[in-house]
């Protein structure tokens, strides 16, 4: 006969599955939009601190390198100019001439070397200078014709034309005879950067102090190093897009260019190189050097904020003789990294919400069987209460519950 079956129990059990399954599914939302959250504070803090700081170690590492294969040449090659100058007969008459064949090479395959030059004390010297219209040679000799300097222009080895001139010139009074006056033969020592006196252009020179074997007279050997060629290497080396990398001295003087439009041209590079970073009209420059003085000079990455835009500075000294130095720096905006720095976050935060979804398709199988679990368990549960009788089909149901059809077992 027809039973009517209470179904209370198995309304609450299903009820908690339901409760646990919606609290489960809150709890992964929650917990995948936290990831998310915290995906955008790393990507947008940790990693752009980690890609600035990568981008301009390897800019100021790359300008580094470039100094290196900049100066180190002249260092040996001066080195064994003056080895071979010590061979020269300094009595035979024909200094210059002698002169110009130890130097030639040395002009020809150096090509930032833009002079060289030799004085002693007694204010003597010997100059030697490509001109691009051949070779010219400075011959001012103290003892045998004093204040006259007899100039010569060399074409294949040979004397093409000549002519004196009252002598405006003392080697001792220029800053790379003065470096090393003082100091025992052997000495060698950079200058600061300055305007050369013959071609009026700005570099370096890097001298030498020796004594002659035979006379014993002690002369300074020097070379002019041009320094618009570096600018060369600072204008072309951007560590992004729209950065900059430059080198200057202790006091903030330019001796390689940052990348502008204005300094496209040899003629622009010459004129701007020792001028001070504020003589710039470059605001990420200045803004840049400014923060970095206020910060007390350190060799440092910090970033800075420039006409509204955040920036990032690194400057990295580059010792090129004890106790001297340059500074290079490398300059680069935040905008020009953050397009590649939100691809990698957008893959993370898919890849966090990839996750989640997965995860709460996971919770809902096991909540659909963990449904089919308790409604087997439940079905059993009543079938056992019924004793002898099986449930056959369902017929009804009522305020009191549902009603099945019955059959003796």
């Amino acid at each position: 006969m027809p039973r009517t079956l209470n179904s209370g129990s198995l309304r609450t059990g299903l009820g908690a599955t339901n409760r646990r399954l919606v609290r489960n599914l809150v709890l992964v939302a929650l917990v995948t939009l936290g990831l998310c959250f915290l995906a955008l504070v790393y990507f947008d803090k940790r990693l752009v601190d980690t890609l600035s700081h990568k981008l301009i170690d390897q800019t100021t590492l790359a300008i580094s390198s470039k100094l290196d294969a900049y100066f180190s040449p002249f260092e040996q090659g001066l080195i064994i100019a003056q080895e071979q100058l010590e061979r020269v007969d300094f009595f035979s008459g024909h200094l210059a001439e002698d002169f110009y064949h130890v130097m030639k090479p040395f002009l020809r395959n150096y090509p930032h070397l833009s002079a060289a030059i030799a004085g002693n004390i007694q204010g003597s010297s010997l100059f030697i200078l490509n001109d691009g219209n051949g070779v010219l040679t400075r011959e001012i000799d103290m003892r045998a014709k004093p204040g006259i300097s007899q100039w010569r222009r060399w074409q294949d080895g040979k004397v093409e034309e000549s002519w004196s001139r009252r002598a405006d010139f003392d080697p001792r009074t220029r800053p790379w005879f003065r470096n090393v006056a003082d100091k025992d033969p052997g000495a060698m020592a950079y200058t600061e950067p300055y305007v050369f006196y013959t071609t009026q252009k700005p570099g370096i020179s890097i001298s030498r102090k020796w004594r002659h074997g035979e006379t014993g007279e002690e002369y300074v050997l020097a070379w002019d190093i041009i320094l618009q060629d570096l600018s060369i290497l600072t204008t072309s080396l951007r560590p992004t897009e729209h950065g900059l990398a430059m080198v200057v001295t202790d006091d903030a003087t330019l001796v390689g260019l940052p990348a502008a439009k204005r300094y496209a041209q040899p003629e622009a590079r010459a004129a701007a190189v020792l001028e001070s970073v504020d003589a710039l009209d470059l605001p990420p420059v200045q803004d840049a050097f400014a923060e970095w003085e206020q910060r007390g000079r350190p060799a440092d990455i910090f970033r800075y904020r420039t006409q509204g835009e955040p920036w990032w500075a690194g400057f990295v000294a580059y010792e090129y003789l004890p106790g001297r130095r340059y500074w290079t720096a490398a300059l680069v905006p935040e905008s020009d990294f953050l397009a590649e720095l939100s691809r990698t976050r957008n893959l993370a935060i898919a890849a966090i919400a990839g996750g989640g979804i997965l995860l709460a398709l996971v919770i809902l199988v096991s909540s659909v069987r963990s449904y089919r679990r308790e409604l087997r368990n439940e079905v059993s549960r009543i079938e056992r209460k019924l004793g002898q009788y099986r449930l056959e089909q369902r017929i009804g149901g009522g305020g009191n519950g549902t009603v099945y059809r019955a059959a003796h077992a």
